[in-house]
């Protein structure tokens, strides 16, 4: 299964709409961004990003937008230092698999970072 997940919606109606929303913190650039709520249907997710000299974390929330236990950022583990077409986040101690069948939502922390697409696959 492949699933699309881009284009981005901003965090709250307070943001620009879209990933190009910036902020300022320190001297990083930080960007933030959330998908639209998907059922995911597949056992894990791929990113498509290139943090070569930065940092991006992911974490899944509830249709709501609430954190899920065991998929919040603190538990993710950092795709730092990465560029690739597959990357797979982690999670401290859990898997994205078992989340299969609910309504979800990702929001993507980068630091430095571009990322380009993300999809669900059932391996």
């Amino acid at each position: 299964m492949y699933r699309i997940l881009l284009p981005l919606t901003p965090q709250d109606a307070t943001e620009s709409a879209g990933p190009e929303k910036l902020e300022r913190i320190g001297e990083a650039r930080v960007q933030r961004a959330v998908t639209k709520p998907f059922v995911l249907e597949g056992k894990d997710l791929e990113i498509n990003a290139a943090a070569p000299s930065g940092e991006m974390r992911i974490e899944i929330l509830d249709a709501a937008g609430k954190p899920i236990p065991g998929f919040t950022l603190a538990e993710a583990e950092p795709l730092d230092g990465k560029d690739g077409v597959r990357l797979r986040p982690r999670w401290s101690s859990r898997s994205p698999g078992s989340l299969e069948g609910r309504t979800v939502r990702l929001r993507f922390t980068l630091e430095n970072a571009r990322l380009y697409a993300c999809r669900v696959t059932k391996e």
